[in-house]
C-alpha cells in the first residue's frame, strides 16, 4: 500500500515586493515530504526570492513586504525552524572546510573539537561527500567551484532540515560537476525534501519528481516531471519547454506597455498597490541595522540623481560614506538635504587595507554613537559596500563566517570577489590581535572634511 502523501510546505496566495518592485503575487505551491521539486522559470522570475522567503531571509530586508499564508510542518512559517537554504552565491566561503561545517552543527557548543570532527566526517560519508574529508583543513576559498557547491550543501544539510531549498547549485558547472551536485542532493533524501531552483531542463527531467513553472510572479503549472516536459498543459509551460522561456508579463507590468500578444497580468488588489507604493528608499537600498546603518548604490547610477538624493533624505540618512575611487561630485546637493559625505576610496572589486578598515569601523561607531543615520555605498552597492558592512560586524565581535552569512542574507550580492572574502577572514584574525583599547575607545577616529579624502 502506498504511503500517504504528507504536505510539508503549503503556500497560498503569497505576495512579495521589494520597495516599489512587485516580485511575487498570488503564488500558491505545496511541497511534499521527501520529494525533490524543481522550481523552473525565466531569469528574473522570482525563484531566488521565493526560496529566500521560505528561509526567513527576505523578511529581514527592511524594503520587503510580504503577504499570504505560509505553513511549514503544520504551523505558520517562522513559528519553528525555517527551511535551510543553499544560496545561489554559495562560493567564496571563508575559513576552513571544517570550520564551515562546524559552524552549522547542532549543539556545537556542547561538543569537543574531536566530537565535532567525528560528526562532520560521519555526515560527509553518509551524504556521498567523502571527498571533502581530505580537505577539512583547507581554506574553503581554495576549493574549486564544484567542491564549494558541495561544501555549501553539506553545511546546510548537516542539521538535517526537513526541507532543503537549493538555488541554482549547478550554474557554471560542467556536466560532470552538475551530476556530482545532484547526486549529493539525492543523498539528502528522504531525510530532507528538496526544493531546487534549476535552469537546466535535462537535470530537472532526470532528477526531480515534480516540476513547477514560476513566471509572472505566480506558479503557472506544476506536474510530475515526465508529464511537465512531455505534455505540458499550459501555454506558458509549452513555451518554456520549447524555448527555455515564456512570454508572461511581470505582476506589476503596465498593460499599456505590453505587446498585443502578451497576456495581461491580473489586476492587483488595492492593498498590494498600497504596499508597493509605500516604499521611500532608493532602488537597491538595504538596511543592515534598521533605521541606523544601510548599504546603497551610488546616487544617480540606477535612477535620476535628484530622485535618489531625495529618497536618501526621506529614509533619514545624515551621513553617506562613499567607497568609490573618486569622491562624489554632488556634495552641495547632499548638504542641501542635510546629508554629509565622507570619502574612503577602495578599488573596484577590492578590499581596504587593515588600517583603513579599522578607521572606517571606528568612524561608523562614532557616527552611530551620535545617533546619525548612515548609508555606505560603492557604485552598484554590492562588493565594496558589503565588504565594509561585513567588516564592521567583525569589528563588533562576529566571526568572519557569521558576518559574511549575515550580510548576504540581507543582500546576496554583497561581497563580490574572492579577494574580499580573503580580506574579511584575515581582518577577523588581525582584529583579534588588536589591544582592547582599540575596540573600547569608540571615538578615536577624527572624521575628515566631506569629499577631501581619507585621513593619512
Amino acid at each position: 500500500m502506498r504511503d500517504a502523501v504528507v504536505c510539508l510546505l503549503d503556500i497560498r496566495a503569497l505576495g512579495l515586493c521589494y520597495g516599489n518592485r512587485l516580485v511575487l503575487s498570488d503564488l500558491s505551491l505545496q511541497v511534499q515530504a521527501g520529494e525533490m521539486l524543481a522550481l523552473m522559470g525565466p531569469m528574473g522570475s522570482g525563484k531566488s526570492s521565493l526560496l529566500r522567503v521560505l528561509a526567513g531571509i527576505a523578511q529581514q530586508n527592511a524594503s520587503a513586504k510580504l503577504w499570504g499564508d505560509l505553513r511549514y510542518q503544520g504551523q505558520a512559517l517562522g513559528q519553528g525552524p525555517y527551511p535551510a537554504l543553499v544560496s545561489q552565491n554559495a562560493r567564496m566561503l571563508t575559513a576552513s572546510v571544517q570550520e564551515n561545517l562546524a559552524s552549522h552543527l547542532p549543539n556545537r557548543g556542547q561538543l569537543t573539537w574531536h566530537e565535532q570532527r567525528d560528526r562532520i566526517v560521519h555526515h560527509l560519508e553518509c551524504s556521498g561527500l567523502g571527498r571533502l574529508r581530505g580537505h577539512l583543513q583547507m581554506p574553503a576559498v581554495e576549493l574549486d567551484l564544484c567542491e564549494q557547491r558541495l561544501l555549501a550543501i553539506a553545511r546546510q544539510s548537516i542539521a538535517a532540515p526537513a526541507l532543503l531549498c537549493v538555488d541554482e547549485p549547478t550554474a557554471g558547472l560542467d556536466d560532470s560537476g552538475a551530476e556530482r551536485v545532484m547526486a549529493a542532493l539525492h543523498a539528502q533524501q528522504p531525510q530532507s525534501a528538496i526544493l531546487i531552483a534549476l535552469h537546466q531542463q535535462d537535470l530537472a527531467k532526470s532528477h526531480a519528481q515534480r516540476v513547477a513553472l514560476l513566471a509572472g510572479g505566480r506558479i503557472q503549472e506544476i506536474a510530475d516531471a515526465r508529464q511537465f516536459f512531455e505534455s505540458p498543459a499550459s501555454v506558458a509551460a509549452r513555451a518554456f519547454v520549447g524555448t527555455g522561456t515564456c512570454l508572461v508579463a511581470s505582476p506589476d507590468a503596465d498593460p499599456a506597455s505590453l505587446d498585443d500578444d502578451t497576456p495581461r497580468p491580473p489586476a492587483l488588489p488595492p492593498f498590494v498597490r498600497e504596499a508597493v507604493s509605500a516604499w521611500a528608499g532608493p532602488r537597491g537600498f538595504v538596511w543592515l541595522e534598521r533605521g541606523r546603518l544601510a548599504g546603497t548604490p551610488q546616487p544617480g547610477v540606477f535612477d535620476d540623481l535628484d530622485r535618489d538624493l531625495d529618497a536618501l533624505a526621506r529614509v533619514g540618512v545624515t551621513k553617506l560614506l562613499t567607497l568609490l575611487e573618486r569622491p562624489l561630485s554632488c556634495e552641495q546637493a547632499l548638504r542641501a538635504r542635510g546629508i554629509e559625505a565622507t570619502w574612503e576610496p577602495i578599488a573596484d572589486m577590492d578590499a581596504p587595507e587593515f588600517l583603513q578598515c579599522l578607521r572606517i569601523c571606528q568612524l561608523l561607531d562614532h557616527w552611530l554613537t551620535e545617533r546619525q543615520i548612515v548609508a555606505v555605498h560603492c557604485r552598484a552597492g554590492h562588493g565594496r559596500t558589503g565588504t565594509v558592512l561585513a567588516a564592521y560586524r567583525i569589528w563588533r565581535g562576529q566571526t568572519a563566517i557569521d558576518a559574511i552569512d549575515g550580510v548576504r542574507q540581507l543582500e546576496p550580492k554583497w561581497i563580490q570577489s574572492a579577494a574580499q572574502v580573503r580580506f574579511l577572514n584575515d581582518f577577523a584574525h588581525w582584529a583579534q590581535q588588536l589591544p582592547s583599547s582599540a575596540h573600547a575607545d569608540r571615538h578615536v577616529y577624527l572624521p575628515h572634511a566631506a569629499g577631501v579624502g581619507p585621513n593619512p
